[in-house]
């Protein structure tokens, strides 16, 4: 009882919709606000949001299930924060959230994920690609820095949860008669 109790738990903190809270004016029908769609101000709250989220679920399952109990935790407040069922299965990225996980789990993944992120983020300006180089990154790094498996595992698991998020959409494509954002006609 104490496992469904928790895990219940850990997916509902990572379904609550935190952005009506924190933006000024949300729209009735936002789902999934992103850190670069609003004010500097919000955004941080947001991300500080999305953080303490990630932190509690996975401290939740730590101190009444132990380390099983945080890993599965950890993997539910992100499907949570991907997939939430207040906001119709349409939740957000779940980055602030995978971040505060991996803070509890592995804090030097943080860092060296921060680091990546931001840049492959000016970079490649690109949430997609910077997504996928800070995973995979993440998981070759878990590999040398991070002391137990099971951190590599939910790694992989978290990095596969947040990229669910895009498989199946569209790239955006160009027809003949709408050029590219890049071709310019001289």
């Amino acid at each position: 009882m104490t496992w469904l109790l928790v895990l219940g738990l850990a997916y509902v903190i990572g379904a609550l919709p935190c952005h009506w809270w924190a933006c000024s004016r949300p729209h009735p029908e936002q789902h999934g606000v992103g850190y670069a769609q609003l004010p500097l101000k919000e955004a941080f709250l947001l991300l500080v949001i999305d953080l303490v989220k990630g932190m509690a679920a996975t401290l939740l399952g730590f101190a009444l299930l132990g380390w099983v109990g945080a890993y599965l935790a950890a993997i539910l407040v992100v499907i949570g924060s991907v997939y939430s069922c207040f906001l119709d299965f349409r939740g957000g990225t779940g980055l602030g959230v995978a971040a505060g996980v991996l803070l509890i789990l592995s804090p030097i993944l943080v860092v060296v994920g921060a680091l990546i992120f931001i840049l492959a983020m000016l970079l490649v300006r690109s949430l997609f690609v910077a997504t996928l180089l800070t995973g995979v990154t993440l998981f070759l790094f878990g590999m040398v820095l991070a002391t137990h498996v099971m951190v590599w595992l939910i790694v992989l698991v978290l990095c596969v949860v947040i990229w669910s998020r895009w498989w199946g959409k569209k790239p955006r494509s160009y027809s003949r008669y709408k050029k590219p954002p890049w071709h310019k006609r001289w």
